[in-house]
């Protein structure tokens, strides 16, 4: 090999390593400052230590007979993280701030007529999606209803 080659890849492998060592330096800092609300930089608030907010969905259907009834996922077939997974992904933001998405309420009524088909005796005639925010250390629930299926 020709020494200005051998040279070439020398300054190149030193390049390389001295970016990733940068890299890891920035990646430790971010860490040990708790920085996490951009990327490229330890941004994974799932992993937040101290979370100041808990956001969780309920659904609340009014049946046939005027009974109110919360909707569980075990009713539908499904397990909690499976529930909280279809509704963000397929009726609300994942963001959790309450945003419907533009084909959410094709998304409830896809899950109503999963519940509706498992007790035909006494369907859902409304199904509300209520979003329940509680502040952490301890707080006042707060609830706000993001969409309604059906009439009422």
């Amino acid at each position: 090999m020709a020494p200005s080659i051998r040279v070439g890849k020398q300054r190149l492998v030193y390049a390389v390593s001295l970016v990733t060592a940068l890299w890891l330096v920035v990646q430790l800092a971010a860490g040990l400052t708790l920085h996490e609300t951009t990327w490229p930089v330890a941004a994974y608030p799932m992993f937040d230590d101290n979370p100041r907010t808990i956001v969780e969905f309920r659904l609340l259907a009014t049946t046939r007979s005027g009974q109110h009834e919360t909707i569980r996922p075990q009713g539908l077939g499904l397990i909690a993280d499976s529930l909280r997974f279809y509704l963000t992904s397929q009726v609300v933001a994942p963001s959790g701030d309450g945003a419907v998405r533009p084909e959410g309420a094709r998304g409830l009524a896809r899950l109503v007529r999963s519940w509706n088909a498992r007790r035909p005796s006494n369907p859902a005639v409304v199904v509300r999606l209520i979003r329940d925010v509680v502040p952490l250390p301890t707080g006042k629930r707060g609830s706000l209803v993001l969409l309604t299926w059906g009439r009422g």
